[in-house]
């Protein structure tokens, strides 16, 4: 069926020609529209957008029951298995699924409810009404609020935070050279997805080895930097908040004491280690379908978005030994510790340091040679 569709005309020509009025959509996209082609013309010209057609493509068997997209998403809520599925274990109400019902539709149009389902059975009994929680705050349009909740970060990382710092992390900053844009990332498709772009991982919410690790991706101290190049995802990597120290493993914990009546706000911040930094770590990159030139460009700009963040929040900037020779002079190879931070999933993945971490590692450091900014 393709062969004869290409035979009529060019993919160029049927991007342009027919499907030139759905936004976003990629060549490759175009390419199973035209295999589908049959099953899904007569809604092609309803089609506004890439989730359009991939909303069309994943509900083929049910598509002639419907005259427009608009039709299809009407109904989607009801015939969607996913959804049924997900909604019937999270036990949601009526009055919920009719106050966030356009919420609703637009996650199930992104194809959350198949990730989320998915996601949900690879998941432990254990961890699921976690997951779950993440999965309510997105329909609510609260995931923010859930991720950044009053005084999580600073439970996460032990760690005195000013409003300022606490302000600057959540913002997201982006940057853009030459067609390459870098940003950081927190939403929930960003979050789930990150195991899947440039490539499958570990961390892969289907298939990864690691894959409930993905959880604590949600937790407030956790940021994803995505690298994209004309449309495509092409590199990523993790940007987290924590501390640090320069001192090893016989550095004595802060004491537990009791408060100064006089100065309640400083006892409220204190005691800290004379030895410990507010750090923000940047984890090893994966980059995928560039050549060696373009690897190095996208290193380099995950660094650069890493610095100019850790000059707005004053901390120290660490980097995985991955970005030597794409950071510049400015940063030296040394020993460093950085501080396992506490995670309500219980367990995380540390690019950088051995792998998977459980809770029984949390709230302690973990020691690798790290590149540190000498400022």
């Amino acid at each position: 069926m393709l062969a004869q569709r290409l035979d009529q005309k060019p993919l160029y020509d049927w991007l342009q020609d027919d499907f030139g009025h759905i936004k976003d959509l990629t060549a490759s996209d175009g390419v199973k529209l035209l295999i589908h082609m049959d099953q899904l013309c007569h809604l092609v010209f309803s089609m506004t957008d890439r989730k359009d057609a991939m909303l069309a493509l994943r509900n083929l068997d049910i598509l002639d029951q419907f005259s427009c997209m608009d039709d299809l998403k009407k109904n989607v809520a009801q015939m969607d298995q996913d959804w049924c599925s997900l909604s019937e274990t999270m036990k949601l109400s009526r009055e919920f699924l009719e106050l966030f019902e356009e919420n609703i539709l637009s996650f199930i149009c992104e194809n959350g409810a198949a990730i989320a389902e998915t996601y949900r059975k690879n998941l432990d009994s254990s961890k699921q009404d976690a997951f779950l929680c993440v999965v309510k705050a997105e329909l609510m349009g609260q995931l923010d609020e859930l991720k950044y909740f009053e005084g999580d970060l600073q439970q996460e990382i032990d760690f005195p935070l000013t409003h300022q710092v606490k302000t600057g992390w959540k913002r997201n900053l982006t940057m853009e050279r030459n067609g390459l844009a870098v940003g950081e990332y927190d939403d929930f498709f960003s979050t789930m997805l990150l195991g899947v772009h440039p490539y499958s991982t570990c961390l892969d919410y289907s298939s990864g080895a690691y894959r409930e690790c993905l959880l604590s991706s949600f937790d407030s101290n956790k940021k994803i930097l995505y690298a994209t190049l004309e449309g495509r995802i092409v590199g990523r990597a993790f940007l987290r908040l924590t501390k640090g120290r320069m001192k090893g493993p016989d550095e004595t914990e802060p004491q537990f004491t009791f408060v100064d009546l006089e100065d309640v706000e400083a006892s409220r911040q204190g005691p800290v280690s004379k030895h410990e930094f507010l750090t923000l770590f940047l984890e090893r990159p994966y980059i995928s379908r560039v050549n060696s030139e373009m690897k190095n460009q996208i290193m380099q700009s995950f660094v650069g978005l890493a610095l100019r963040k850790s000059e707005e929040l004053d901390t120290v900037l660490v980097l995985s030994m991955d970005y030597h020779g794409s950071c510049g002079a400015s940063f030296a190879q040394t020993k460093f510790d950085i501080y396992i931070s506490r995670s309500k999933a219980g367990m995380q993945y540390l690019d950088s340091l051995d792998g998977s971490a459980t809770a029984t590692k949390e709230g302690s450091y973990g020691t690798n040679t790290f590149l540190i900014h000498k400022d």
